[in-house]
This record gives structure tokens, C-alpha cells and sequence, in this order.
């Protein structure tokens, strides 16, 4: 199974390192084994988010649907076979539209898509 790409704040890590109670401790005074070890493991994790690669992001965009109105068509025209599918041959359909990129997207069911398939943008505002 293939791990997802996780991407963290090397910045809030590195003060979280930093705050490490020990380290504060041994600045300016002899270290035990044990202080030195662990020093040596604060300041080589340091050193390997410094080192680790880093990957090209953009930020996710927040959108919301705008409502463009419904409108009936007629589903598989004349056919019976939709109307026992469905119950009816007429379907309702909405008209629902990004507020980032303006495109409309068509559903014909109560709940919307959660990100726009245009631009990708989450719609959760």
C-alpha cells in the first residue's frame, strides 16, 4: 500500500525541539551520557528535516455552490423502462455554480459535490 504524502510545518517542529526540557537544561553545563544522547538525537532530528525533501503544494481553496435554479427534463424520453426505474420519466435537475471559477456544474441529487470538478476547490464555505 502506498503512503500518502504528508506535509507538515518544518518551522513549528524545529520549536517544538527547541522547547524540548532537557536541552534547556544542559546549555552551559556538563552533559551526562544520557543528556548527551539525547542532545545528539534533538539537534540529528534537526538536521534531517533540514535535509528532508520538500514537495510543491498549493494551498486548498475554499468555495461554496451557488444555487442557478432546477429545471425538469424528461429522463430516457418515451422509454417505460425509465419510468419503472424511476417511478416517473421527468427527472429535476440544479443548476449549481462555483463561486471561485463561475463554471455550472448539473446534479439531480439533494446533495452537491463536495469539490467543484472544474477547479478543485473544496466547498465547504
Amino acid at each position: 500500500m502506498k503512503k500518502m504524502t504528508r506535509l507538515i510545518d518544518a518551522d513549528a517542529v524545529y520549536k517544538i525541539l527547541e522547547s524540548c526540557e532537557i536541552r534547556k537544561a544542559t546549555i552551559g553545563n556538563p552533559l551526562t551520557d544520557w543528556e548527551y544522547g539525547y542532545t545528539c538525537g534533538i539537534e540529528r532530528a534537526e538536521s534531517e528535516i533540514e535535509c528532508a525533501p520538500t514537495v510543491d503544494a498549493e494551498p486548498v481553496r475554499h468555495g461554496k455552490w451557488i444555487d442557478g435554479g432546477s429545471f425538469k427534463y424528461k429522463h430516457g424520453g418515451r422509454n417505460s423502462e425509465a419510468k419503472e426505474l424511476f417511478g416517473t420519466e421527468w427527472r429535476t435537475m440544479r443548476r449549481i455554480k462555483c463561486s471561485l471559477c463561475n463554471k455550472i456544474t448539473l446534479v439531480d441529487d439533494t446533495i452537491p459535490y463536495e469539490y467543484c470538478p472544474h477547479c478543485g476547490a473544496r466547498m465547504d464555505g
